[in-house]
């Protein structure tokens, strides 16, 4: 029901809490964790809440964003150790008069 990935952007610094596109999924987060507590809990002895579900969808949320930015310094990384490893490749096969 809501859009996970406009959070993740939130959450990655992509949106302000003025956008109300981030505004109207948040709204739509809890409309859904209403809709899977009564489905799941509702009349069932168990110490789950409905806070406790959006706090849930929030946190996945969170850590997807924090994935996608390890990803994301991982393949700078990445890039930067194939960049001079050309350069030193580079370096190396001029000095040899290649």
């Amino acid at each position: 029901m809501y859009n996970r990935q406009v959070l993740v952007d939130y959450f990655n610094g992509k949106r302000r809490l003025k956008d109300p596109e981030l505004k109207r999924e948040f709204l739509l987060l809890k409309e859904q964790a209403a809709i899977d507590w009564k489905a799941t809990y509702a009349n069932k002895d168990i110490n789950v809440t409905l806070e406790s579900i959006v706090k849930d969808y929030i946190d996945d949320a969170k850590l997807a964003a924090k994935k996608e930015r390890t990803s994301k310094k991982i393949k700078i990384a990445i890039l930067v150790v194939a960049m001079v490893a050309g350069l030193v490749l580079g370096l190396i096969m001029s000095a040899k008069g290649y």
